[in-house]
């Protein structure tokens, strides 16, 4: 499987160069041509490049890119090159350079913009998922004083103050579960787990508004479940009832794996959706209707 990054700055962004997706991490570097206008010079020795950073995950055909705390990746980003002067590192969000951010104009950063834009819409067409991934902060005490209890290495309950606990009981902290936080694009299709009723925390709603940026929450604050014209296997949608009962939904992007394993195997995501689709019986296929971002479990426990 082959991705193209764009080699050209021209408008239509013409010209690629293709490389080959490997499993694990790597970064890739990728001269640009035409780069006169772009640094505002006709220096034969002045560079420019694009810079991908990634990790394949061959299980879900997804690849993983470093982001921001609340926009765009940094896994993307554009380097520029001048004799006698610092080197420039451009991302969406900011120059990593701050003594050159004097160079970070408004055509340097939509140029980057429309390449970031390209190098997903080519991943898109390979029918690669793109996930842009961030660490959990810091999660408040009714979250991090969470415990789970777990027998012979099987997760059993939630730890209650005052449980009788054996000695080969081994008590687990909440955020072993946090993998990260990442952003689901407009159209991502996923499908409900069955049966995660008995994962803890149980306010997982709670839990992702907490962890994701004032942009996401903005997001359902205005449009409600984020698959609100989807319909579920009973035939209706939410549409109509789409700013309530919202609830941090447990799915997967495999309808052949609604019933995924416990434990670090089951790749399982937190979504903000509506009972009427975290509903046990509804195997339908959903859609996101807005980008937004969703938290990525490390460690599934039902």
């Amino acid at each position: 499987m082959e991705l193209i990054i764009p080699t050209s700055v021209a408008d239509n962004l013409s010209g690629g160069f293709s490389f080959e997706i490997q499993e694990g991490k790597h970064v890739i570097n990728v001269p640009l041509e035409n780069i006169g206008h772009l640094l505002k010079i006709q220096d034969s020795k002045a560079s420019a490049s694009i810079q991908l950073e990634y990790e394949y995950l061959k299980e879900i055909n997804a690849i993983k890119l470093p982001s921001g705390m609340y926009s765009g990746s940094e896994a993307i980003r554009l380097i520029l090159e001048e004799e006698g002067k610092p080197t420039v590192i451009i991302s969406k969000n900011t120059s990593h350079n701050p003594k050159a951010n004097m160079l970070l104009s408004t055509q340097k950063a939509e140029i980057l913009e429309k390449i970031s834009d390209k190098i997903v819409e080519n991943a898109n067409k390979l029918g690669l998922m793109v996930l842009e991934y961030r660490d959990f902060p810091d999660l408040p005490d009714e979250f991090a004083n969470i415990k789970y209890v777990y027998k012979k290495g099987i997760f059993a309950s939630e730890y209650v103050d005052g449980m009788d606990l054996q000695p080969e009981d081994e008590l687990v902290p909440f955020k072993s579960t946090l993998k990260g936080i990442v952003w689901f694009n407009n159209g991502v299709t996923f499908y409900n787990v069955r049966g995660s009723s008995n994962d803890p925390p149980r306010n997982w709603i709670g839990v992702w508004k907490f962890c994701v940026s004032p942009a996401s929450k903005q997001m359902i604050d205005d449009n409600g479940c984020l698959v609100r014209a989807s319909q579920t296997t009973s035939g209706k949608n939410c549409v109509q009832n789409m700013n309530q009962n919202l609830e941090g939904g447990h799915v997967v992007f495999d309808q052949l794996n609604m019933n995924p394993d416990a434990g670090a195997n089951g790749i399982v995501f937190i979504v903000p959706i509506c009972s009427l689709h975290n509903n046990y019986n509804n195997e339908a296929i959903m859609n996101a209707e807005y980008r937004i971002e969703v938290l990525w479990l490390d460690d599934y426990r039902d």
